[in-house]
């Protein structure tokens, strides 16, 4: 088969964006069960061979019943049953069970450059993206610790929804709504590996606009084109709206109408009775998780126990943060929004009449500029009608539609970030942590994107290579911090030394420290034991 320069080069960024996230997270192969590792694994009895297969769907993450009063409903058998697959091949060896964890990893971080190169992204971002996405020091509880395993699985079976949805809105595709159906079956597998994969199609809505603002021109009546492209955005946007609402049925009807059981040091916002307390709280916890994709500089495995105070007064300095996220946002959305807007008019025109236009003006001597400084040409009125900024020819205007392409991928971008987070928010409904590093897993892949579309903006013809060097000192960066993360993930002492430095006051963490140091004291004293018992007899 022959392949081209091009497809040759893809395959080699996707090898490199492999290679460096099997070589970032092979030092985490030796890493022992940790934290929630003992929880869902080493005690869970579903994991266990010698317990029946069915359990699995009808317990939890953590083997208890979803009836119980102390389950937290959160109910992942896929990822149960993978547990329970290493279980069955070698035991509770924990090197088995992180050789799963990076080779997932390394998989997501594949599949995550050609879900980009499918939302329309040239190479260079998409290949920056995916290698930021790799050694993003994020990710290491999701990888490094076992359980994690969950939002590894989600990640792979949400791009691969993704993916399929690309599929199926592409003009060559003979049967667009079987990829429509996979892309339904897939996003509930994800949704049965960890909880936010069902954002998927959440997502596919703002594919959905994002293929009719940026759709093909053809050389068809405007009315025309408006009408056949409408009927099939409505059809698939309502299908992926039936499968949102039939896929929260099945899951709220699986784990039965109780509600998580969660204690006050777990999330201390959802137990205040005051809504401003909660609001405030929230908003700054926003503001924080997007600090720690932009400076992951100081990670740890448990926020709890009053880590982070409540935000209680309009007075609290940390209110800056969320009114600047606030605003950084709606700034950003605007300004992108309008240009993606007056591209779409000037779409809507067709680049033949277009073309038409700019030779009807040089050949008239631009007597079609009347008063007002709207283009007339054919009585069809072109944007924008400030003169000094529309473009005086039609290079320009296919150069100006590019850049709305590159707003509508930064509108995706933002959206990549926003709805996967939704789930862990406290939005909508309490959940049992503060922060957790691990939940950021997918909405990191639109901060990715979004960072590598910013770099690649600022390119010119005079600073080709200013872009790569941005995003090679980044990766180089976050590689060094995720090597030494994966290092303190490896053991339950190594964990909680590290979250100790950055949150000396954390009670819970003193406690686990004291259990750690307890249980090698009494380990170190059987050891005695025995050598004494086996000194007594030889002598």
């Amino acid at each position: 088969m022959h392949c081209t320069s091009r497809e040759t080069a893809r395959v080699l960024a996707s090898l490199g964006t492999l290679g460096l996230a099997l070589a970032l997270y092979a030092n985490s192969l030796a890493g022992d069960f940790v934290f929630d590792d003992h929880s869902a694994i080493q005690v869970n009895p579903d994991v266990r061979t010698n317990t029946p297969l069915s359990s699995v769907f009808k317990n939890d993450f953590w083997g208890l019943p979803l009836s119980h009063a102390e389950s937290h409903k959160s109910y992942r058998p896929l990822t149960v049953l993978s547990f329970r697959l290493n279980h069955h091949l070698h035991g509770l060896w924990a090197p088995g069970f992180h050789a799963v964890n990076v080779a997932a990893h390394a998989g997501v971080c594949v599949l995550f450059f050609w879900a980009c190169l499918g939302l329309g992204a040239s190479l260079a971002p998409s290949l920056s993206a995916s290698l930021l996405f790799a050694s993003h020091p994020i990710h290491t509880e999701a990888v490094a610790n076992i359980v994690g395993r969950s939002e590894l699985f989600a990640a792979i079976f949400f791009l691969l929804a993704l993916i399929s949805y690309q599929r199926a809105g592409r003009k060559d595709t003979t049967t667009p709504s079987a990829w429509i159906f996979l892309t339904v079956a897939l996003s509930a597998v994800s949704l049965l590996c960890k909880e936010q994969g069902v954002t998927v199609l959440g997502l596919c809505l703002v594919l959905e606009a994002k293929n009719f603002l940026l759709k093909p021109e053809k050389i068809v009546p405007v009315q025309s084109k408006n009408r056949i492209s409408w009927t099939g955005h409505l059809l698939r946007s309502s299908v992926v709206l039936s499968a949102i609402a039939a896929l929260l049925f099945i899951r709220i009807y699986l784990i039965g109408r109780g509600t998580p059981t969660f204690v006050d040091s777990d999330n201390p916002a959802a137990f205040s009775p005051h809504w401003k307390t909660r609001f405030l709280t929230y908003s700054y916890l926003c503001a924080l998780n997007v600090w720690l994709l932009l400076l992951p500089s100081q990670l740890c495995h448990d926020w709890s126990m009053g880590s982070i105070p409540l935000v209680e007064s309009v007075a609290d300095y940390r209110i800056l943060a969320s009114l600047s996220l606030l605003a950084v946002t709606l700034t950003s959305c605007t300004l992108l929004a309008r240009r993606v807007i007056s591209h779409k008019r000037v779409r809507d025109c067709g680049w033949t009449e277009l073309s038409r236009s700019f030779h009807a003006i040089n050949s008239q001597g631009n007597k079609n500029l009347n008063n007002n400084n709207t283009l007339t040409v054919q009585k069809l009125t072109l944007f924008p009608t400030n003169t000094k900024k529309r473009p005086s020819n039609l290079l320009e205007w296919k150069r100006w539609g590019l850049r709305s392409k590159s707003s509508v991928l930064l509108l995706v971008s933002l959206s990549w970030v926003v709805i996967p987070f939704l789930p862990a928010s406290n939005l909508f409904f309490p959940v049992g942590f503060v922060v957790a590093e691990r939940v950021l897993y997918l909405p990191s892949m639109g901060f990715c994107l979004l960072v590598a579309l910013s770099i690649n903006s600022f390119r010119t013809k005079t600073r080709k290579n200013h872009a790569a060097i941005a995003v090679s000192l980044l990766v180089l960066v976050f590689s060094a911090k995720t090597v030494s993360r994966n290092s303190e993930w490896g053991t339950s002492r190594g964990i909680v030394t590290a979250a100790l430095k950055t949150f000396p006051g954390n009670a819970k963490l003193h406690m686990s420290m004291g259990n750690i140091l307890a249980q090698q004291v009494k380990l170190l004293t059987s050891t005695l034991n025995h050598s004494l018992v086996y000194l007594i007899h030889i002598s």
